[in-house]
Formats: structure tokens, sequence, C-alpha cells
């Protein structure tokens, strides 16, 4: 009989939420440890230590960024915004996403009118429709895009040095100039 076989039938015999419980948080605790390994090492295979610039697809894209910390189970990434005084939250990336760069590129500093791109597309962001996901969206999945966006507007409106309003914003766009 193989170990297996063997823990399942004395689980059988287990007759108490206790007893269960503790076999539970065991199994959680080796659980954490093996992913723990596992981890570390693919971080020993990548050679990927705090301050190495890397690389991850997030949301679609490609974003760069310097590795800040080496955690259990993933790296904290500092990810330029290109907005000064901003850096904005490390993103936690599981190592086996990173690929290790041998720079990261530099982000431009947003003039007035990426500004105001940016702020439109933060108020278009924040429409009922788009940030409820035409109602398909969990209540905490509204919440968290409305921080996130309306962060990112107050970061704008930083950097732009005052505040614009959505009908200022939608009004600067119908007079900027189309291509034909």
């Amino acid at each position: 009989m193989s170990n297996l076989q063997t823990i399942l039938g004395l689980i059988g015999g287990i007759h108490t939420q206790d007893e269960l419980r503790t076999i539970s948080n065991a199994l959680r605790t080796r659980w954490n440890t093996i992913q723990g390994q596992a981890v570390q090492t693919t971080v020993v295979q990548k050679d990927l230590k705090p301050g190495d610039p890397v690389s991850f697809m997030a949301r679609g894209k490609k974003h760069y960024g310097t590795i800040k910390t080496i955690n259990a189970k993933t790296c904290s990434v500092k990810v330029p915004t290109g907005i000064p005084g901003y850096e904005g939250q490390p993103w936690r990336v599981p190592p086996g996403l990173l690929t290790k760069e041998a720079s990261v590129p530099e982000v431009k500093r947003l003039d007035e009118k990426g500004l105001m791109e940016e702020i439109l597309d933060c108020y278009g962001g924040l429409s009922p429709e788009n940030l409820s996901c035409d109602g398909e969206a969990s209540r905490a999945h509204i919440q968290q895009k409305s921080r996130e966006l309306n962060g990112r507007l107050e970061v704008a409106f930083r950097q732009l040095g005052r505040r614009v309003s959505e009908t200022e914003a939608y009004d600067w766009y119908r007079k900027q100039p189309r291509a034909v």
C-alpha cells in the first residue's frame, strides 16, 4: 500500500473537527513550504536579485521595472510611471513570469497633452458602464477599479498643477485637431 493510500485511510478514521482542522493546518503548512521552495528554485534558476531590471506581461502589455524585494512567493517589482513623485504601488509578480532585462527603458515625463489624455482616459474608465463592465463586475472589482482610476486622476491633477473637471476634459478633447 502506498503512503497516500495509508494517509487517506487514516483520515477516514477521524471523527472530530478539531483533528481534521489540525490535519488541514499541517497540509497547508506543507503546501506553502513546497510552493516556497519551487519559487526559490525559479529565483535561483533565473538568477534574480533585488535591483535587477526585469519585464513581465500584465493587463495585455509589457511592463518594465526593477526588483525591489524577493518574497516567499512573489517578487516586488517597482515599475516607473512617467509621473515624477509617483512611483505607484509595487507589483507583486511570481518569479516564473519575470524576464531578466539588460536595463529598464526610461519612461518619458508626460507633457500637458499627455496628462490631459490620461485625465480623459480616467474619466472614461469611471463612467458607470465601463466601471461595472456593463453590470458584469463584482462590487469588490468596481471599488478596486474606482480607487485605481481616482488615484491616477489625483496624480495627473498634481502633475498638471490644477484640477480638471470631466466637462473641461471632454471640451479639451473636442478642440483637438483630428487626422483626416
